[in-house]
């Protein structure tokens, strides 16, 4: 059967609610889902079964190779292709490498993590079809909801359990 939408939305009356059919539908093995609700709610986040953010790892090799490379050009620099005796000192003064190093660190994790942000977002994403539910609009400060894909077992779930409470999503 094709899908003509881009999904089911199940509007609930409470976090309670939608803890529970969150949990019910992750039971019947529905994948994906996505749910909403007006506030942060941390057991949604488990009730999904969403795996831990791979930002933070990201952002650890990102950090680690800006730090070799400003470690590692200033070393050619002052060592091989630029030798030049200051006062006296050893052509690898490395002392002198660690502000830069430091520097260069931050940035390129900063610069890593927004970038891993950004394309694990799947962003910039200017328009996501759940707008185009009309119930959705109209009261997402305030409204509870399930995201389920638009397939058959979605509609046998949503059907036995909550008939009546869902509607299709479109493009």
């Amino acid at each position: 059967m094709m899908s003509a939408g881009y999904g089911l939305i199940l509007e609930l009356g409470g976090p309670d609610e939608l803890l529970a059919a969150t949990r019910a539908a992750r039971a019947e093995g529905i994948t994906p889902m996505d749910a909403f609700a007006p506030y942060p709610m941390e057991d949604l986040t488990e009730a999904l079964g969403n795996r831990p953010s791979r930002i933070p790892w990201i952002m650890l090799y990102c950090g680690i190779a800006g730090a070799v490379i400003a470690f590692g050009t200033m070393t050619f620099s002052a060592v091989i292709h630029y030798p030049f005796n200051v006062g006296g000192r050893p052509y690898f003064s490395w002392p002198a490498f660690v502000p830069v190093t430091f520097e260069l660190t931050i940035l390129f994790a900063a610069l890593g993590g927004a970038f891993a942000l950004a394309f694990l977002s799947r962003l910039p994403r200017l328009h996501h079809p759940v707008f185009n539910d009309r119930g959705f609009r109209d009261s997402e400060q305030a409204g509870f909801f399930l995201m389920l894909p638009d397939d058959a077992g979605s509609r046998a779930f949503l059907e036995t359990r909550h008939p009546g409470a869902w509607r299709e999503v479109p493009w």
